[in-house]
């Protein structure tokens, strides 16, 4: 998400040379991304061996949360991209907004520390629509507690209801401002 928002403005120079497709910048930043992505879980994927967690059929789901994440990382990098031409400071908020979605998002602590009364259902309800904690229970149910794709199913309406709006606007973004890029450079 946060190299997504420099996708545009690190190939200026490409941009500026030759008639290219910016729409497909913020793409192949995740996709670049991806290689870490798959490093990363090959890793975990050993750990979880030595730790004597053994492949289930619930691993497969991988491949449905992957592409979960890559139309999120996607949808988000088209519309700060673009934010990021516009404002240059926009990169520096996406940093430090991610920061602050890594200790919000129930990813380092249980979302059960939020009891089911008062203020915190609140709050346990406005995590639980955070789409990024939608791809990390995936992640972590595939792995640890073996809970099918629908056992989320009315996060996952919402996720893919945000990721559609959020593409839509970050299309129509793209489209607005492709003949303004070399300008804006």
């Amino acid at each position: 998400i946060t190299n997504g928002a420099n996708a545009i403005y690190a190939k200026r120079n490409v941009i500026t040379k030759m008639k290219f497709p910016v729409s497909v910048l913020p793409a192949t930043v995740v996709g670049k991304e991806l290689f870490n992505h798959f490093c990363l879980m090959a890793i975990l994927v050993v750990f979880l061996l030595t730790e004597g967690i053994m492949p289930s059929l619930y691993w497969l789901e991988l491949i449905y949360y992957l592409f979960a994440a890559i139309c999120l990382t996607i949808s988000l990098a088209m519309i700060t991209s673009v934010l990021n031409m516009l404002a240059r400071d926009t990169r520096k908020l996406i940093l430090a907004c991610m920061r602050l979605l890594l200790y919000l998002t129930p990813i380092l602590w249980p979302i059960s520390r939020l009891h089911k009364y008062g203020w915190q259902m609140t709050v346990r309800y406005i995590m639980k629509a955070n789409p990024i904690y939608y791809i990390v229970c995936g992640y972590r149910d595939c792995f640890l507690y073996h809970h099918g794709i629908l056992f989320y199913w009315k996060q996952m309406l919402f996720f893919w209801v945000f990721v559609i709006v959020i593409f839509t606007i970050g299309s129509m973004m793209m489209y607005k401002f492709k003949h303004k890029f070399i300008d804006m450079i």
